[in-house]
């Protein structure tokens, strides 16, 4: 009752102020390489914090950053981190094909379809008007190979700190807007869909091979497709996707935190802003031993497995518009870092404008060539979601990250698997 009533008490609100004074990239005072940033000190720092990251240093709430050493953030060097050479060649290609075309909802969708197109839609340098919409787009169809398998090792903790797991075989199929060498911008099986994701639970025992298909179209204004295979009936189900506030599962995680329509939102640009960005080691960041998922900042990563550095981020504010009724969040604040378009960060307000999650995504680099890039999934190592109003955490730790060719066989077959028919093969 304590921990609630001063949780009620001290409860922070949207407020457009603390993103304006987050500090602007064209901004040249930075802190020194070699500053070390700490409980004591954070204030002073606080312009180059993601405002959910401040959140947590106030101590207004149960998940918080403490004072001991680990939590010190001490400021590297930049590494120069972009995109795959393919994916950028496309982009110089295919530049100028999409626009912007006003929805029924009231925001802004894209034509034509980018089935047919490969690339950022709107380059690696968009401009004004309409910025923030143009961040949407190129966020959402940043690059992704055209397959990627990697193991997702869930925990669910809630308020009396009590752990639930689960094992997760996730397979990731890009379908359309494709940059690989020697295959077209759209698999000829794709369908109009951009993408779908196959996850296979594998433990524990009581709920091993039970199976969701999620299919993402190509229109960004369609709902998706998901499906369920249970296997105490051997058949599959199609389910419902319109419910986009509906819990997945016993998660922290809404339907909408995994993939929305971008149509249904007026989106609002806050800002190219100077953030600490942490990148963590190639190794030890995929290493679960490098996150402490018990710390009062569940997942905070361990000394020595990463660095933190400035990076410019992209930041917008997603609002739902009256299409969607009433939603679950009143602002969708998300960070999309500049050279890669990944988004590392992201803050949810709920409908009363009070802040209520934070979903921050721990990433690595991986090599194309002489070249680091960030790439989705394959570079995302560790994430949490952190419900600061329930004091619930959903904690993700992935590992044995494969993509392309190096994807074990037996996940190979894209045009069967990334569809409902595929689910008949779960039990073989």
């Amino acid at each position: 009752m304590f921990l609630l009533a001063r949780n009620a008490h001290a409860q922070i609100v949207y407020d457009p102020e603390a993103y304006r004074q987050l500090a602007d990239a064209a901004a040249g005072q930075t802190p020194p390489v070699g500053t070390k940033i700490t409980l004591q000190n954070w204030q002073n720092y606080r312009r180059f914090l993601p405002v959910g990251m401040q959140t947590a240093y106030s101590g207004k709430y149960r998940f918080r950053i403490g004072a001991d050493a680990e939590y010190d953030i001490e400021v590297a060097p930049a590494r120069s981190l972009t995109l795959p050479g393919k994916y950028l060649d496309d982009t110089r290609k295919y530049l100028g094909q999409e626009r912007l075309v006003e929805s029924r909802a009231g925001g802004y969708t894209l034509a034509p379809l980018p089935g047919a197109t490969a690339g950022l839609p709107f380059g690696t340098d968009p401009g004004e008007p309409d910025l923030g919409y143009k961040v949407v787009y190129n966020w959402w169809l940043a690059y992704s190979p055209r397959i990627s398998h990697f193991y997702d090792e869930t925990s669910s903790l809630d308020q009396y700190k009590n752990f639930a797991t689960q094992t997760i075989d996730f397979t990731f199929y890009r379908l359309s807007h494709l940059s690989e060498p020697g295959l077209p911008v759209a698999l000829p099986y794709a369908r109009g869909y951009l993408n779908s994701q196959r996850l296979v639970i594998v433990a524990p025992e009581q709920v091993k091979y039970n199976t969701t298909l999620q299919m993402w179209p190509d229109n960004p204004a369609q709902y998706p497709d998901f499906y369920s295979f249970l296997p105490t009936q051997r058949h599959s189900l199609r389910l419902a996707t319109a419910a986009t506030c509906s819990p997945m599962g016993s998660s922290d995680f809404v339907q909408d935190d995994i993939g929305f329509q971008q149509p249904h939102f007026k989106v609002a640009f806050l800002g190219l802003k100077k953030l600490l960005t942490r990148i963590q080691d190639p190794e030890k960041g995929r290493n679960p031993a490098s996150y402490d998922i018990t710390a009062s900042f569940p997942t905070w990563p361990t000394p020595g497995s990463g660095r933190w550095q400035i990076r410019d981020s992209y930041v917008i504010d997603l609002q739902p518009l009256p299409i969607l009724g009433n939603y679950c969040y009143s602002h969708r604040v998300v960070y999309i870092d500049k050279e890669t378009w990944f988004n590392v960060f992201t803050e949810m307000y709920d409908v009363d404008g009070k802040f209520w999650k934070i979903h921050w995504n721990n990433v690595a680099p991986v090599r194309d060539g002489d070249r680091e890039v960030l790439i989705n999934p394959a570079s995302q190592v560790a994430g949490v979601m952190l419900d600061f109003k329930g004091n619930h955490a959903s904690i993700d730790l992935f590992r044995d990250m494969t993509i392309g060719e190096f994807v074990p066989r037996q996940y190979q077959n894209a045009e069967e698997l990334a569809f409902p028919a595929g689910l008949q093969q779960v039990l073989r």
